[in-house]
């Protein structure tokens, strides 16, 4: 059997396209890159032009453009020659803007409408044992923040033509501060700052440094959003660096729901592949009382032979990945609370489709011309 027939029966197994399928399998797998001009990075990212029929029994095809960013991986069945992307001998589609993936002090979100700020480079965090940090190209030196928010700044105003207002969030995704201290002065500042050029909308911060005890001082920040960095929940003391691991899940739920009491916007983050099914769906469950969207869930994608170790058994198989998308689609269909923002990460679960209903396609980080 082929390759790509192996996804199309998984695929209609859970009654999805098969562009949904694939678009998991890749991101799972990795690139299979024989020949790698970008000066052999161990993770990339570009633009995909997919090219498929929805079934592979004749359905008219389909040309569909995500954006991805991965580990080069020789084991993998997607190989990458000459702009083609193959899955076993099949092409699927073509790439385009292969690059190292780098960490870098700003980019662009939801077709340049989402500004995604890193004040405390990202490239030199360590401690997780899933982190793909290590991995990323530097270009990402921190500069003081007062001159941080400005260079942000200017930006901004040069991407929107001076219109701040016509951006939808700003998103701040470096832990790293010191404190707590640190990190409220840093979060005033850019409130601050952007209200002065016109921009009152959704600031989002992504973190585990809030508790309790100090989720309350950002009362004046609203709108706010505040994602926790949960990760996992059973294996929080042998993956999590010490520090994010002192909080249990209790505590989690508590000061999230005392941000949702508050108005803000509450979620967390978690990665896919690291805990059995049975786990995910019980702690998923314990977890939709105190958020108000939907988790910003990742697909976990190995970098090293260390990091594929840390899988659970079931996660070396496509079937694993599609069937807790299934169980959380009809839990968080349940939830009411809303439906997966497809801009916000590029190893997601889902594509096209969610409960049947077609998702913005705004996922890109640019908009096309």
């Amino acid at each position: 059997m082929l390759d790509i027939d192996r996804v199309q029966t998984t695929a209609e197994k859970y009654k999805l396209p098969l562009v949904e399928a694939l678009m998991v399998d890749v991101n799972r797998q990795g690139i299979n890159l024989p020949i790698n001009p970008t000066e052999n990075a161990r993770r990339v990212r570009f633009s995909l032009d997919l090219k498929i029929a929805n079934s592979m029994d004749g359905d008219s095809a389909t040309t569909t453009k995500f954006y991805l960013s991965g580990p080069t991986n020789q084991t993998s069945i997607y190989t990458l020659r000459n702009n083609q992307l193959f899955c076993g001998g099949i092409q699927i589609g073509e790439v385009e803007d292969l690059s190292g993936d780098d960490a870098t002090l700003f980019y662009p979100r939801r077709e340049g409408t989402v500004a995604v700020l890193n004040p405390k480079s990202k490239s030199n965090c360590r401690g997780c044992k899933f982190c793909y940090s290590d991995a990323l190209l530097k270009n990402d030196k921190p500069l003081p923040i007062e001159q941080y928010i400005s260079a942000v700044i200017a930006n901004l105003q040069k991407v929107t033509d001076q219109n701040l207002s016509t951006l939808h969030c700003v998103s701040t995704v470096t832990g790293r501060f010191k404190d707590k201290t640190e990190l409220l002065e840093y979060l005033n500042k850019l409130r601050h700052d952007l209200s002065q050029e016109g921009y009152d909308g959704e600031l989002l911060y992504m973190g585990s440094e809030f508790d309790a005890s100090s989720i309350r001082i950002l009362e004046d920040l609203k709108p706010f959003t505040l994602i926790h960095t949960v990760e996992t929940f059973g294996r929080r003391k042998e993956l999590l660096r010490r520090k994010k691991a002192e909080r249990n899940l209790a505590e989690i739920r508590e000061s999230l729901s005392i941000g949702k009491s508050m108005g803000l916007e509450t979620s967390f983050t978690y990665l896919i592949g690291l805990e059995k099914i049975e786990i995910i769906i019980k702690e998923m469950r314990e977890m939709l009382g105190s958020i108000t969207r939907i988790p910003t869930m990742n697909i976990f994608q190995p970098h090293s032979e260390a990091q594929g170790k840390l899988l659970t058994p079931e996660a070396k198989s496509l079937e694993y990945f599609l069937a807790i998308r299934e169980e959380l689609e009809k839990l968080f269909i349940e939830a009411k609370i809303g439906k997966p923002r497809t801009w916000e990460n590029y190893r997601r679960l889902w594509y096209l489709k969610f409960g049947g209903t077609d998702l913005p396609q705004n996922h890109l980080p640019q908009k096309i011309a």
